[in-house]
């Protein structure tokens, strides 16, 4: 078997495991599966030439499923970006209630 039949066998098999699963993955998941994607997909590029018209097929097949690996990304992407939001808030609250005031100034402490 040529190597390039086994690197797209190989990414085949990767992606659809992950597809698969794709509801209940975690981030780690996810960047573990971008990382070997990259190197397979290196590897491709590298012997790109040798590709024949069922391999380009192979590959295009693969990716539809582009969309949907994209979307579980953004999710990510914003869930993480909500978490630093929130921890910027109560650090900014924490950062008000200890700072230190003089005995006559006033604080007014209000509800977001």
């Amino acid at each position: 078997m040529n190597t390039i039949h086994h690197e797209i066998e190989q990414l085949e098999q990767l992606v659809l495991n992950l597809v698969k699963k794709i509801g209940q993955i975690h981030f780690g998941e996810l960047v573990t599966f971008t990382d070997e994607r990259e190197k397979i997909i290196q590897l491709i590029m590298e012997n790109q030439e040798s590709l024949t018209k069922e391999d380009k097929n192979r590959l295009r097949k693969l990716s539809k499923f582009d969309a949907g690996i994209l979307s579980k990304m953004d999710y990510f992407k914003l869930e993480a970006s909500q978490w630093l939001l929130k921890r910027g808030l109560i650090q900014e609250q924490k950062s008000a209630y200890n700072a230190s005031y003089t005995p006559e100034s006033i604080f007014f402490d209000r509800k977001n």
